[in-house]
């Protein structure tokens, strides 16, 4: 299920903002330019990240994020600030 929900949002990147760690880019959190962000490159921009929030969006679990797993989850937080917006913006 997890591999189709990634799946699934990667086919929608084209509308997606930077949601996810202000306005960096992959290349940006990538400061070791290996092609994957570690958990501590991660947590360089954003120190609340914890290894299960990785292991969410780490569809193939080799404990990294692939360019395309990372959009798939700045996808997902965007999605979660627009349900809570909407659910906000009803009362």
């Amino acid at each position: 299920m997890k591999k189709f929900a990634a799946l699934t949002t990667i086919a929608a990147l084209a509308m997606a903002p930077a949601a996810f760690a202000g306005d960096k880019s992959f290349a940006d959190i990538d400061t070791d330019a290996d092609g994957f962000l570690s958990l501590s490159e991660i947590q360089v921009v954003k120190p609340e990240v914890t290894a299960d929030d990785v292991a969410a969006y780490d569809t193939d679990g080799d404990t990294m994020l692939s360019e395309a797993e990372f959009e798939a989850w700045k996808m997902a937080k965007k999605e979660d600030k627009d349900m809570d917006k909407e659910t906000d913006s009803d009362y």
